[in-house]
């Protein structure tokens, strides 16, 4: 299988352009094989890999987002705020849904990773913290001013 992924600097993540399989030893390629393809999954699992990302240098929970079947739970350490950055990029970069990616990595529901998100973004792990959403609410509230404004109401 070869894939070819484009980077888009503006939207920071990876698109999936190109997929091409070959099969082995001259077998056929079934279309009940094709069925069973994800593509997102084939971008979780080999970007990180195509950077150098692997067990030694990736966070224990990357890991578990990379591959969740190589990871033993029990043995995982208590999950950092840092753990959920590196798993929400990894989601983002691959176009994953990101609480969901982090929930599945961290063990738990849907709802606290996202609290954890909101926590690693106030301490400046992740862009989004409170000062950069009051700013965007702020901006969001002069833009529409503005355009109250602009059109003479």
């Amino acid at each position: 299988m070869r894939i070819t992924a484009d980077f888009n600097a503006e939207q920071g993540r990876y698109a999936l352009t190109a997929i091409e399989f070959r099969a082995a030893n001259g077998a056929d390629i079934e279309s009940a094989t094709l069925r069973t393809i994800a593509p997102q999954r084939i971008m979780r699992w080999t970007l990180p890999r195509s950077f150098g990302v692997n067990r030694r240098t990736a966070s224990p929970y990357a890991t578990a987002f990379i591959a969740p079947d190589t990871v033993a739970r029990d043995e995982l350490p208590e999950p950092t705020l840092e753990d959920v950055a590196a798993v929400y990029k990894l989601a983002a970069a691959v176009r994953d849904a990101r609480a969901t990616a982090v929930a599945q990595a961290l063990g738990v529901s849907v709802r606290t990773a996202s609290r954890w998100i909101a926590r690693a973004k106030d301490e400046g792990l992740l862009s989004g913290g409170l000062e950069e959403r009051a700013a965007i609410r702020e901006e969001a509230a002069l833009d529409e001013l503005w355009e109250i404004d602009e059109s003479g109401t």
